[in-house]
């Protein structure tokens, strides 16, 4: 990686982790880069109140069954306009910095 590179991914993990917490109040939010794919992917996996006290104190070995848990559920209307509201709040708090 290119120092320009590094700078710019640092950049925007340090956006994004600040955008998440401010938008959704959690104290705890895990960054992990996904190992098992040819592309690169970079998760950041807030541990919301919700979280913590169904599947217990953050953790990286838990978030695998978390995600499999939460990819057999469905989610109503409601759910997805708080998803959509997040995203925007996320959007909005990643150009403060």
């Amino acid at each position: 990686m290119q120092k320009s590179e590094y700078e710019d991914f640092s950049n925007l993990l340090r956006v994004t982790h600040y955008a998440i917490k401010k938008a959704t109040g959690i104290e705890n939010l895990t960054i992990v880069q996904e190992e098992s794919s040819r592309h690169f992917h970079l998760w950041f996996f807030p541990w919301t109140q919700y979280v913590v006290e169904k599947y217990g104190k953050p953790s990286l070995a838990k978030i695998r069954e978390i995600m499999a848990d939460y990819k057999n559920q469905t989610i109503g209307e409601v759910k997805w306009k708080e998803l959509e509201e997040s995203i925007e709040m996320i959007k909005q708090y990643s150009h403060e910095k």
